[in-house]
């Protein structure tokens, strides 16, 4: 199905639409020369198996989708390719700290500028 696809495509190249009960696994094999100028057909393809980069007559790379479950960083700390933050804090409360000055800091910016201003 898919080979006579890309053979007779004439336009813009679209991965074959599955119908959602089939639970087909496709083996799509492009050149690098093909990556390299269409690298969003390789995507599309891979949306639909997998996708084997051919170089020089060779297999040299294999693009899959990876499927996500929830947050990509819980992902990353499970596989061990981040480390969980020290922080308990939740992410959104996070900020800088507040410091609480007697000064007028407007005041302070003005006085410094007008330092520098005799100097210029």
């Amino acid at each position: 199905m898919l080979a006579s696809f890309l053979a007779s495509s004439t336009g813009p190249l679209r991965p074959p639409k599955l119908e959602r009960s089939a639970r087909m696994f496709v083996v799509t094999s492009i050149t690098l020369t093909e990556l390299n100028q269409n690298p969003s057909r390789a995507t599309r393809l891979a949306d639909h198996g997998e996708v084997i980069v051919m170089r020089r007559g060779h297999a040299a790379y294999r693009i899959t989708k990876i499927e996500s479950s929830g947050d990509p960083l819980d992902e990353l700390v499970a596989t061990g390719l981040a480390r969980p933050s020290r922080s308990t804090a939740p992410r959104s409360a996070r900020r800088f700290p507040t410091i609480a000055t007697g000064i007028d800091l407007g005041a302070a910016l003005d006085a410094e500028r007008a330092k520098f201003d005799g100097l210029i």
